[in-house]
């Protein structure tokens, strides 16, 4: 391999060490920390000093200013190599710390989701016979019975699509009694090995019936599709 090449193939390889998602955020990590830099007259240097300073700065107005901080580390490393003998200063690990309780927020979490809400949802995407609110009540199934985070089967937007977390329709199948498919990606998996997840009858929104009628209306409406979760309109659901 011509060492051009190779050279191009490396920045390849490091360029998929975060998601795009990810790295947008450390790129407003990026932007604060020059800005702040800036308008403060200070060399950007990531000294001790500085970053004390940058982090009580962040603390005053940004809630999420750690955040901010793992990308300033991410962009800004390669100009100073020292960043991580910095950022583990006593004092700067006392000011990381101090800012975290200041910004700290109570912890609110909803309701979890129990039996009888999903045997309501059920019944009322019977009575309305639409074919998005069925599709709903089925990611509901799956997410309740396979423990599942939405946004492991669900993509946040219609324009940030990763296809390698899009559950495929070829993965689906049906053994005897069961039904199950190959989940592409999730938060404990980094490297895209998959899960298989296999399901077997409920009482209860039973997730096998679902699914087995869900991909008989899809057939129907759309055909043959690469994508498992489909709206009425051929557009992929989205948390947004």
């Amino acid at each position: 391999m011509p060492f051009e090449v190779l050279d191009e193939w490396t920045f390849h390889v490091q360029s998929h060490a975060i998601e795009n998602s990810t790295a947008s955020g450390y790129v407003t990590g990026a932007h604060d920390y020059i800005n702040f830099c800036i308008s403060h007259n200070l060399p950007l240097d990531l000294t001790p000093l500085t970053l004390l300073h940058y982090i009580a700065f962040t603390s005053c107005y940004i809630a999420s200013g750690m955040r901010y901080f793992t990308g300033l580390g991410h962009f800004l490393k390669g100009f100073c190599p020292d960043f991580d003998v910095n950022r583990a200063h006593s004092l700067v690990q006392a000011a990381i710390h101090g800012s975290k309780k200041i910004q700290a927020d109570p912890v609110h979490q909803k309701l979890p989701i129990q039996l009888s809400h999903l045997s309501d949802l059920v019944k009322l995407a019977e009575l309305s016979d639409n074919y998005n609110d069925s599709l709903f009540a089925t990611i509901m199934s799956y997410c309740f019975y396979a423990c599942h985070r939405s946004g492991e089967i669900i993509q946040k937007s219609k324009s940030k699509t990763d296809w390698r977390k899009v559950t495929k329709c070829y993965s689906l199948h049906f053994p005897l009694g069961y039904a199950g498919y190959h989940l592409p990606h999730h938060e404990a998996d980094p490297f895209f090995h998959g899960t298989d997840i296999l399901f077997t009858h409920h009482d209860i929104a039973d997730p096998v019936d679902f699914l087995y009628k869900y991909v008989i209306k899809c057939n129907c409406l759309h055909g043959a599709c690469l994508a498992w979760f489909i709206q009425q309109d051929g557009s992929h659901p989205t948390r947004s």
